[in-house]
């Protein structure tokens, strides 16, 4: 829920929520962890784990932006997403 809520790790130990905000924390270094089917990039994989910090329509709207700007990377930043999506 904190990442729906765009709750960091941070504001949850603030809060006295430890053991939420370690849950976070390793569900964020797993979704990071996930192997693509690609070859590791680690500025894709920062794009990438930005993207997931966001709210989904934020998210929906930088990918709409990067559909548009570059049809071919389309595909592969909606399969990032879901990617994140699931691991969260």
């Amino acid at each position: 829920m904190a990442q729906v809520a765009g709750v960091t790790a941070d504001q949850l130990r603030q809060a006295g929520r430890d053991d939420a905000a370690d849950e976070l924390v390793e569900l964020e270094s797993q979704a990071t962890a996930q192997p693509t089917g690609f070859a590791s990039d680690p500025q894709i994989d920062a794009i990438a784990a930005l993207l997931a910090t966001l709210p989904p329509e934020a998210q929906d709207e930088v990918l709409r932006r990067v559909r548009r700007d570059n049809p071919a990377a389309a595909q592969g930043a909606h399969d990032t997403r879901d990617r994140h999506r699931r691991a969260s």
